[in-house]
């Protein structure tokens, strides 16, 4: 409403007659009683979360190259150091393992050492009988033998985990791969450990 009429209502109400006066009073109460209350409400603005912070990618340890081909490359196993781990664990003296001997005592111990020769090493059965002092075929049949007696005999399978073992234990006698020269391997004569058990 501007301000002329305003000006106009306040000058009839000075000139109202008290009866006019009332009713006019009595309207304004009703229009307010009227008039809907619309309660102010304050609604807090919500700002987006901040993005989590991205993991930073991790940095792998710098390790020298030649660390990392040694621990890439797989272990390489030589035909020494298993007759050496098959000798302390049997207790036998290298000389009778590499003998022409055939006793119970120690044909079982050069099977196991044809047998883990030719699985661990990849010569060929030729070398693998050489080294032993015997032929291709003798390394053959003693291989068989083992896979043979692995089928049922806990006894074999106790004693090739345990010259596993042994030959993850120690290392190899050259880093560059042992000399196989079989002349050259100083074993004492005795029994160094207990024998054990030959099934």
């Amino acid at each position: 409403m501007d301000g002329a009429g305003t000006s106009h209502i306040y000058h009839a109400i000075e000139h109202a007659t008290p009866t006019q006066a009332e009713a006019w009073a009595k309207r304004q109460q009703r229009l307010k009683r009227m008039a809907p209350i619309v309660p102010v409400v304050t609604i807090p603005l919500i700002a987006d979360p901040a993005p989590a912070p991205k993991p930073e990618p991790a940095v792998p340890a710098i390790k020298p190259i030649w660390f990392s081909i040694i621990e890439a490359g797989p272990r390489r196993y030589y035909i020494q150091e298993i007759q050496l781990a098959v000798c302390e664990h049997f207790g036998v003296p290298m000389s009778e393992l590499l003998s022409s001997r055939r006793g119970i005592r120690i044909v079982t111990p050069r099977q196991i050492g044809y047998y883990l020769a030719k699985k661990l090493t990849g010569r060929s059965l030729p070398e693998i009988g050489r080294r032993f002092n015997r032929d291709h075929t003798s390394a053959l049949h003693g291989i068989r033998m083992i896979e043979c007696r692995l089928q049922s005999d806990q006894t074999i399978i106790d004693h090739i985990d345990a010259i596993r073992k042994l030959l993850d234990e120690h290392q190899a006698p050259d880093s560059c791969g042992p000399v196989e020269d079989q002349a050259s391997i100083a074993i004492p004569q005795g029994s160094p450990s207990p024998r054990p058990n030959l099934g």
